[in-house]
C-alpha cells in the first residue's frame, strides 16, 4: 500500500510540475522580444540605394557608415545629418553580419530609429507646437512624410 501511495504522489508531483512548466513556456513564447520593428512602407517594394546611407555591423560588432568605422554616438550624428539633409528621400540601409551579438544589432537599430524619432518630435513641435504623441492622425501623417523612417534591414553576410 505504501508503494502505491508513493507512486501516486510521484505521478501527481510530476504532472503538476509538467503543467507549471508548460504554462511558463506558453507565457514566454507569447510575450516574445519586447522590441517593435520599424514600420514598413507597403507602397515601396524596391528602393534605389545609390544615395542611401549605408550602415553595417561587422562580425566584430564594429559599426561602419559608408565603409568608415564609427562609434554609436558618431552614428547618431551621421544619421541625424543625413535625415535632415534628405528628409523624405532619405533611405538607410542596415546590414549586419551573421555573427554579431544581438544586443549590438539592436543598439545600432535603436540609434538609427531613435534619431529619426527625435527629428519627428522636433518637427511636430516646430510645425504644430505639440508633442508627437498629441498630434492628430493627419498631423502625424504629415510628419511621417517628412521623416518616413525608410530603414532597409539586411541580416547576414
Amino acid at each position: 500500500m505504501t508503494i502505491t501511495k508513493n507512486k501516486s504522489m510521484l505521478l501527481k508531483s510530476f504532472f503538476c510540475n509538467l503543467l507549471v512548466s508548460l504554462m511558463f513556456i506558453n507565457c514566454v513564447n507569447h510575450d516574445g522580444i519586447p522590441r517593435k520593428l520599424p514600420e514598413l512602407d507597403d507602397d515601396a517594394v524596391e528602393y534605389d540605394l545609390s544615395n542611401a546611407l549605408h550602415v553595417s555591423l561587422d562580425q566584430n560588432n564594429k559599426i561602419f557608415v559608408d565603409s568608415i568605422k564609427v562609434t554609436l554616438e558618431e552614428l547618431k550624428i551621421k544619421v541625424r545629418d543625413y535625415e535632415s539633409k534628405h528628409k523624405a528621400e532619405a533611405i538607410i540601409s542596415y546590414k549586419a553580419h551573421d555573427d554579431v551579438i544581438y544586443k549590438s544589432y539592436v543598439d545600432v537599430e535603436k540609434a538609427i530609429t531613435g534619431e529619426i524619432d527625435k527629428l519627428r518630435k522636433e518637427l511636430a513641435f516646430e510645425k504644430y507646437e505639440k508633442a508627437l504623441d498629441s498630434l492628430s492622425k493627419e498631423q502625424l501623417g504629415e510628419i511621417k512624410k517628412v521623416y518616413p523612417k525608410k530603414l532597409i534591414l539586411d541580416v547576414g553576410e
